[in-house]
């Protein structure tokens, strides 16, 4: 029990974060028959009491009641398959979670793995550096026909020249409407865990700031993370400025740091 108290903790103060939602704190409190869950979000405390289940049938549960409000609720698919050996497989778990989901963030592969959609024709390992981002459109549309609580679905663009030297970009999809970001060239790579999430990062940044500008939203996630990639470690150590300067660069796409 005590371990999957702990994991609940983790789960919420995760999915807080994802919502982008700012926190003084998360509590847990035990009964024989509830895990009682307080979040303090500088306008009160809110309550939220999870039933003694599974993990998974915990995380829906929860997931089911904050999106009951007016919260967006944003989800980065992320698969890794190593994290998928206990049980039950993503595909089996990750569409009811992702049905209340009203920002979809993924890449190709976690599409694939997950749901079972991919562009046609496309092969991450033979791009060269060269990734069509109109291809990806039809992963949007399907991803939102699967699930028509989604408002934006964005997918973030990789191509692999080599271990070093990648480009990147992303395209994000609303209204009927296909977003594509600049491409960036990263010529030496520092680091690329925390790729991922700093984008996520962005994306919630720029969402909540630019509120009618889907565009810049997405460029500033691309900018944002494509500065982790020249950044040791996990956590993305830039300002808000440096990442517009690099929206407002020259055009090469070219980054140096």
């Amino acid at each position: 029990m005590k371990k999957i108290l702990a994991n609940i903790l983790v789960l919420c103060t995760l999915c807080f974060s994802s919502c982008g939602i700012v926190t003084k704190g998360v509590e847990v409190e035990q009964s024989n028959e509830y895990t009682k869950i307080i979040l303090d979000n500088f306008e009160g405390k809110k309550k939220i009491e999870i039933p003694h289940k599974s993990p998974n049938e915990s995380g829906l549960y929860y997931s089911t009641n904050i999106t009951s409000g007016s919260v967006t609720v944003s989800c980065d698919l992320n698969y890794r398959k190593n994290l998928w050996k206990y049980g039950k497989t993503a595909s089996e778990v990750m569409p009811e979670l992702v049905a209340g989901c009203d920002v979809i963030l993924g890449n190709e592969e976690d599409a694939e793995k997950v749901f079972g959609i991919k562009p046609e024709g496309f092969d991450v390992t033979a791009t060269h550096g060269e990734v069509n981002a109109a291809e990806f459109e039809s992963v949007c549309t399907q991803l939102m026909a699967k699930f028509p609580r989604a408002r934006k679905v964005i997918i973030t663009l990789r191509g692999s020249i080599n271990a070093n030297h990648n480009t990147w970009g992303g395209v994000l999809y609303s209204n009927g409407v296909l977003y594509q970001s600049p491409r960036y060239d990263i010529t030496h790579i520092v680091d690329r865990v925390g790729g991922g999430d700093s984008f996520m990062g962005g994306l919630i940044y720029g969402l909540l700031t630019y509120t009618d500008d889907d565009q810049k939203a997405l460029d500033f996630a691309v900018a944002a993370s494509c500065l982790k990639h020249t950044i040791f470690g996990d956590f993305n150590q830039v300002t808000v400025a440096e990442v517009e300067n690099l929206m407002k660069g020259d055009g090469s796409g070219r980054v140096s740091r």
